[in-house]
């Protein structure tokens, strides 16, 4: 048979050399594969060169890959522009000092929220939105500094404070160290600050502060005690008490409402004097309250006098017990001429066990 045969030759020697032979003749062509094989692989390592080089000049500030030098004159084109020196990067955001600090944001965006993730604390995110721990606690309602991880927390530094029986938006306010003007600003949809309902929330301007002045939710007994000696208070006014302290029905709203002080009716002109010595801390128009001034007092308690229609002193002024510091009258919210009286001993109290 002729195939064995055929098998038999290509064998040993004999069919390397014929192998050989027929490589011979396709000696012109056989080495262009590698030559294309090596085009292709010196063709990939430049462009890897060129591709890091570019790489390099980005990193280095450079985007356009001109290195800094100046860009070739394009045919028809003006001279060749030399490359702007790239801008230093931004300064990232530095996190504001425990507490805040001048040029920091004061709280997010209103309503923002922020998730307590592991190892946070309660200062750490304050610090981080500009807020002191005791402005991010009072916003939240919290008693103490203990968080928890995945708990929701509102960082847009806006307090809420709920009333309290009793409160008066000046006692709010200075227990924030706010204005009653700033109070009224963020509170748009309360008409009038001088008749708060008990459960009512008010929002507490930006930068309000905890306890800036803030007297006690309850009298110190101390205090009220030494209130209760004779001669500490004298009358405000000459008149009738008209109405009293406590819960009542509001003359102008037809609804019950906590009566924070004593209505004292008196002629229009009447002169109030200072039931006690102190400072003029307030002395001008207040929401609801007309014509108002409020004395503070050396043991932290104060004094109102509203409904004035004439007010006779100025704010820091030292008063001494029995001077006249207003006139009476019907400003305000009042149904006619009267002098509205309260005692402040960290909230109202009832004046009338007070007075002589």
């Amino acid at each position: 048979m002729r195939w064995p045969r055929r098998v038999h030759r290509w064998r040993g020697a004999q069919g390397l050399r014929r192998l050989s032979q027929g490589l011979g003749r396709l000696w012109p062509w056989w080495w262009l594969v590698p030559a294309l094989v090596l085009a292709m692989a010196l063709g990939w390592w430049t462009g890897a060169r060129a591709a890091a080089g570019r790489g390099d000049r980005q990193a280095a500030g450079d985007p356009g890959g001109t290195g800094g030098a100046a860009a070739a004159e394009a045919p028809g084109a003006g001279p060749a522009v030399p490359a702007l020196a790239p801008l230093p990067p931004a300064k990232p955001p530095q996190p504001a000092s425990r507490g805040g600090a001048p040029g920091h944001r004061t709280g997010g965006r209103p309503g923002e929220t922020h998730v307590v993730r592991q190892g946070e604390t309660l200062y750490g995110i304050a610090r981080q939105y500009g807020l002191t721990p005791d402005v991010l606690m009072a916003v939240n309602g919290l008693q103490d500094e203990r968080i928890y991880v995945g708990q929701v927390l509102v960082v847009d530094g806006q307090i809420r404070h709920e009333v309290q029986v009793g409160e008066t938006a000046w006692e709010i306010a200075q227990r924030y160290g706010v204005t009653l003007a700033a109070l009224a600003g963020v509170n748009p949809d309360v008409p009038d600050l001088g008749r708060l309902q008990a459960g009512q929330v008010l929002l507490l301007p930006r930068g309000a502060r905890p306890g800036a002045r803030g007297s006690g939710p309850e009298p110190d007994r101390a205090v009220l005690a030494a209130l209760a000696r004779p001669g500490t208070f004298v009358w405000p006014a000459q008149g009738s008490i008209s109405d009293g302290y406590g819960y009542r029905i509001h003359p102008l709203t037809g609804r019950q409402a906590f009566h924070t002080g004593i209505d004292i009716a008196a002629d229009a002109g009447t002169p109030i004097r200072a039931a006690r010595a102190g400072t003029v801390g307030f002395a001008g128009w207040l929401h609801g309250y007309g014509n108002t001034v409020i004395l503070d007092h050396p043991d932290g308690t104060r004094t109102l006098y509203a409904h004035a229609s004439r007010l006779e002193v100025r704010e820091g002024k030292r008063v001494a017990q029995g001077e006249v510091i207003a006139r009476v009258g019907s400003t305000g919210n009042s149904t006619g001429p009267h002098l509205h009286f309260e005692i402040i001993a960290g909230r109202p109290i009832d004046p009338e066990p007070y007075l002589p």
